[in-house]
């Protein structure tokens, strides 16, 4: 039974750092097995009507994760030594999602060496404005650069953004801006 009331620190800091490891393990594991599910149309020999609801049936997981979760698995398959830091916990899943935008198999020992001991922000911010096949070091490119858009609106304020993007569109169309 694990004591929450904050006693050992040291013990908690040392399960943490196990979990942390173990977890990028598995989700090394879970990038296999999900290829080798799909490759295998184990989604139709179940029923399922795709692989999409087969794995948010099985995990939770919407649409868009069990896409990145197969991306960086068909990845692996090229990055070895990004591959083997995953496995054995050296970097989390979440910084192995960001190497594999950019990582070949040419300049994946230099992009692992650059995110070890970062966060996972600061790998997100250091692949961007990269291509793959490019060096942490190379100029960034702005139109390589991702942004990341996120807002909740009410169904109201839902309704009108279609409304307001056409307004703007015409707008722009007719002031060339």
């Amino acid at each position: 039974m694990v004591d929450s009331r904050g006693g050992d620190w040291q013990a908690a800091h040392e399960a943490l750092l196990r979990l942390a490891r173990a977890r990028a393990g598995l989700d090394f594991e879970e990038g296999q097995w999900l290829l080798a599910a799909r490759r295998s149309r184990a989604h139709e020999r179940l029923g399922y009507g795709s692989f999409v609801e087969y794995v948010e049936r099985l995990f939770g997981y919407a649409p868009r994760l069990t896409y990145e979760k197969l991306r960086v698995a068909e990845a692996l398959e090229t990055l070895p030594e990004v591959g083997q830091a995953l496995r054995e916990g050296a970097v989390s899943w979440s910084c192995v999602r960001e190497l594999t935008r950019v990582a070949t198999p040419e300049t994946e020992i230099t992009w692992l060496a650059r995110a070890r001991g970062r966060t996972v922000r600061e790998v997100e911010k250091l692949v961007s404005g990269h291509r793959p096949g490019s060096l942490p070091d190379d100029p960034t490119e702005p139109s390589a650069e991702w942004h990341v858009l996120r807002f909740e609106v009410s169904g109201e304020g839902a309704r009108e953004l279609p409304r307001r993007a056409d307004e703007d569109q015409d707008r722009s169309r007719r002031t060339g801006r």
